[in-house]
């Protein structure tokens, strides 16, 4: 049992800093078209993937981005969060999908009601095309 805790607290400290009200973020870059979550055993561990559909509304292009999407449920408890890839070049208006997996983590979002799961996409910080570096804090 102690074994699944800490993995649980390491794969989820990013998630926890992610929802620390502190830390300000830049929420309207991005709109979530549609997620997708499975859960599966893999013998000792509960395993949850994530995929996330994402569209950039930024009006620049970026190649580097420090981001995720948090989902929470309907009373604001965290339940998972997928970060965006950092390394990527993305124009306005492009949609990709983001994918996470979480071992140990709270599979809770694979079997509460659909209707029940919020989420938003937090930008920390970004480097846009030209080289230009902006810190949301």
């Amino acid at each position: 049992m102690k074994k699944m805790a800490l993995v649980f607290v390491v794969v989820s400290v990013g998630a926890l800093a992610a929802v620390t009200p502190a830390m300000s973020c830049d929420t309207s870059l991005f709109d979530v078209s549609d997620w997708r979550a499975s859960a599966r055993e893999d013998g000792r561990h509960i395993r949850t993937d994530m995929e996330v559909d994402l569209v950039y509304r930024g009006e620049r292009t970026y190649r580097m981005i420090h981001a995720a999407t948090l989902f929470s449920d309907a009373l604001g408890n965290a339940l998972v969060s997928v970060s965006i890839e950092r390394d990527q070049t993305v124009v306005p208006g492009e949609v990709f999908t983001s994918s996470g997996a979480f071992v140990g983590s709270d599979s809770r979002i694979t079997s509460i009601n659909r209707d029940d799961v919020r989420s938003r996409t937090c930008v920390w910080s970004i480097v846009y095309d030209d080289g230009t570096v902006e810190e949301f804090e």
